[in-house]
């Protein structure tokens, strides 16, 4: 029982560390990319940074590396523009923007119909409708 106790403990202290951190982690994720890696794994790293932006609820930092990732690659046909278009939906939903969310996942919608996060688009614009009756 002690050893499972001092187990969560250290995994919550972790938690705390990484998410309170996650600028700076983020900030070394950016660098890190842009010094030793070559397109695509730019890209890919650059989309993980915010993933991870939007997963510890820095809003404001996700927002502005997805502005700059969508418009680094708006004439680019790379897979992760549609994932930009759908995180950009998710960010402005965890700020409580539930009409620009929505034309985020509407815009995700259209341009991927069948992109792996259309689903979810879907559903979370069904519950904004649902919820701004």
């Amino acid at each position: 029982m002690k050893g499972i106790l001092i187990t969560a403990v250290i995994i919550i202290s972790m938690g705390g560390y990484l998410i309170g951190m996650s600028d700076r982690v983020s900030d070394y994720i950016e660098k890190y990319a842009v010094e030793k890696l070559k397109e695509p794994d730019i890209r890919n790293v650059k989309l993980f940074d915010i993933k991870y932006l939007e997963f510890t609820a820095k809003y404001e930092k996700a927002m502005d590396l997805t502005d700059k990732f969508m418009e680094r690659y708006e004439d680019s046909e790379a897979p992760e523009v549609g994932d930009a278009i759908y995180l950009k939906g998710k960010i402005l939903d965890g700020m409580l923007q539930g009409k620009p969310a929505g034309d985020m996942y509407r815009e995700y919608i259209e341009k991927y119909p069948e992109g792996k996060y259309s689903k979810k688009a879907q559903q979370r614009i069904n519950e904004l409708t649902t919820t701004s009756l």
